[in-house]
């Protein structure tokens, strides 16, 4: 249920370029082909899928894309004048999360509303795959030490800057590297938050799927996951929330007059997709 979600999520948030516009406005069969990697839906379940995902659809491109755009604007606006404060770049990551938040709670109550008509094999096979990639990601953080881990997310994070904001100076390569330096690990606690949520839901599902209360429980769980989530990786994920803030506030500060002619580009480019999406 929560890979709809993702998936669905994903499509909407990383808006770029044609290719990304041609995957938003198929969605509908783009998540079938994903989730056939976790669940094989039978012919009468897809049709009942079907008018919800068509209603999450219109409800996302009429109302969400237009708060995507207004966050974007703003952020541009902020660019344009200048440096951007940790405390803006900490309301914009709220408002990515409150953004994942209305998607979830659009379309938890359809999504759980169909859960009764899952057998127990579909069930058993769609956590089984889940805690297969959770051994998957393990086995990935196994192979690596904690410097080759740090080394990697460098590496991310400055690939992700370029794309933004073109060459990257020594000082700027310096400054990333230092923050993820300063990061917390919390990989592991974020796996056991995963399995402890995904074990939970699985007992939910299977044993009282029938019963009248069951939606309720279901939408209640998917909607309060941080109570699945141990001290230490809130505290944690905390840390490098603000860390991350800072590192973003001394990189828009260390802008090229042409860097920032990029960024100002970059983020007129997904404007003017999501445009075209609410248009379509």
């Amino acid at each position: 249920m929560k890979k709809y979600l993702l998936v669905l999520c994903l499509m909407c948030l990383t808006i770029s370029g044609c290719t990304s516009k041609f995957a938003y406005n198929n969605i509908d069969w783009l998540m079938y082909w994903y989730i056939d990697n976790y669940i094989d839906l039978d012919k009468q379940q897809k049709s009942a899928l079907d008018p919800k995902v068509q209603q999450w659809l219109v409800w996302h491109r009429s109302e969400q894309l237009q708060q995507y755009r207004a966050q974007l604007h703003t952020l541009k606006q902020q660019i344009s004048a200048g440096v951007v404060t940790p405390g803006q770049w900490l309301t914009h990551m709220d408002g990515a999360k409150q953004h994942w938040a209305s998607l979830r709670d659009e379309v938890s109550p359809g999504l759980v509303s169909l859960v009764p008509q899952l057998s127990d094999e579909q069930i058993n096979t769609l956590f089984d795959t889940l805690e297969e990639k959770n051994r998957d990601r393990i086995e990935e953080l196994e192979e690596k030490t904690a410097q080759q881990r740090r080394v990697m997310q460098v590496d991310d994070i400055q690939q992700q800057a370029r794309e933004f904001m073109g060459k990257l100076t020594s000082q700027q390569n310096e400054l990333i590297e230092n923050y993820v330096q300063r990061f917390e690990s919390n990989v592991e606690l974020w796996i056991d938050y995963r399995r402890d949520i995904q074990g939970d839901a699985r007992i939910l599902i299977l044993q009282h799927r029938h019963e009248v209360d069951f939606q309720t429980k279901l939408i209640d769980l998917m909607a309060h996951p941080e109570n699945y989530q141990a001290a230490a990786f809130r505290q944690k994920s905390a840390l490098n929330r603000q860390l991350y803030s800072e590192l973003l506030a001394v990189l828009s500060q260390s802008l090229s007059q042409k860097q920032r002619a990029k960024v100002i580009k970059e983020l007129q480019d997904i404007i003017d997709d999501i445009t075209d999406l609410i248009e379509y």
